[in-house]
């Protein structure tokens, strides 16, 4: 919109959604509306009025009146990640796009840099931005192996055909070193997601929600 002619380059050879669902919070919609994506993003989602803290056995410790919060900064909202994909990619439009390619390596000059990509081509750009995940490459490339540390929290993301009875409200149910939180998203649906603090190990699929049960009372 302020004339860059921009490339966007996608690893997969279409628009896959990974993940379950978020809230974004009225400051996030708030970017959104400067590149014209409030009103596709609110209509997407959920709107979200009230955030409630609550103990392990469902009693409210505290209820937030976001609008007391947020004040005129404008409406949170809770979007499952596929709708919010769709939004973000409708609104690429006539966008350069690129998909199936990833790139392999980066040379920087002076006042540009050259980027080769998996088919063979390569391109000069004066800026690269690397958005490609957790364990990027072009930050690999431009720093060397660097490996992601353990933060010591493991969490599971789902969503569920049903609604809370408060259809307007994020909850937090907290634990001791645990918590679990169910979000509105659009279409009666809700985003549920469960965290842990607790050292990295891996939980095999075959009894795991027995297993999680079970944390859930120790």
């Amino acid at each position: 919109r302020v004339g860059f002619d921009v490339l966007l380059v996608e690893r997969e050879a279409a628009w896959p959604a990974s993940g379950a669902g978020l809230s974004i919070q009225p400051n996030g919609l708030r970017a959104l509306a400067g590149v014209g994506l409030r009103t596709p993003v609110e209509r997407a989602g959920s709107p979200i009025d009230h955030w409630v803290f609550a103990d392990d056995q469902g009693a409210a410790l505290c209820d937030i009146n976001l609008a007391d919060v947020w004040g005129s900064v404008g409406q949170m909202v809770g979007i499952t990640r596929r709708d919010l994909q769709d939004a973000l990619v409708t609104a690429v439009g006539e966008l350069r796009c690129r998909l199936g390619v990833s790139i392999v390596g980066l040379h920087e000059r002076p006042e540009s840099v050259d980027v080769e990509f998996t088919d063979g081509i390569t391109d000069e750009f004066d800026l690269v931005i690397g958005c490609d995940g957790i364990r990027s490459v072009v930050r690999q490339l431009v720093f060397g192996d660097i490996e992601p540390t353990f933060a010591g929290h493991i969490s599971w993301h789902s969503i569920a055909a049903v609604r809370l009875d408060r259809a307007a409200t994020i909850e937090f149910w907290l634990g001791d070193g645990r918590f679990f939180g169910l979000c509105p998203v659009a279409d009666g649906r809700t985003y549920g997601f469960g965290h842990v603090t607790r050292p990295r190990g891996r939980d095999p699929e075959a009894g795991r929600l027995h297993r999680q049960i079970g944390r859930a009372h120790v």
